[in-house]
Order: structure tokens, then sequence, then C-alpha cells
């Protein structure tokens, strides 16, 4: 099971988003997938690569190990967010 950093950082890689953009995972408490996926605003060629790789990680990864998030969005779900900084895409 990969860590919901893991994740996050393949999502990134994958959808090179414009440079700042941010790509949030949010934990789901109920139910599998046990997260959700949020970004910025990108253009249509990068949300088209955004979407594509959340549907194929919803199909393979439906669960991450969240034991290692810290931050807190309410009272009990875990948070964690990145932003893409490389210059070279």
């Amino acid at each position: 099971m990969k860590t919901a950093s893991k994740l996050l950082d393949e999502i990134l890689r994958y959808v090179k988003p414009p440079r700042g953009c941010g790509i949030a995972l949010t934990e789901v408490t109920e139910g599998e997938p046990n997260w959700a996926a949020s970004t910025d605003v990108m253009d249509d060629e990068e949300l088209a690569r955004y979407q594509a790789k959340i549907v194929e990680l919803r199909k393979s990864d439906r669960r991450v190990d969240w034991s290692g998030e810290s931050a807190r969005e309410g009272e009990h779900r875990r948070r964690v967010a990145m932003r893409f900084l490389e210059t070279e895409q």
C-alpha cells in the first residue's frame, strides 16, 4: 500500500502542472477509495492528464496509508498537499 505522500508525488510527476500549482489529497474516512484529490487551476491539457491519472489511481490504489500524515482538515480527516516547483517540464 502506498503512502499518501507517495501517491501525491506520483500524481505531480505524471501531470506536470504549471509551476506553483498545488495538488492535494484528503483522507476519506468512510468507504473506498480512502482518498480524494483536488487541484488548483490548470490548462486543458494538464487537466486532462490530471483527470486520467486520478481515474487510473482510483482503480489501482483504492487505499493509501495515512499513518505518516499529521496535517488535519477538520477533526478527523488528514490532508497532504504539494506544489509543483520543477522548472523543467
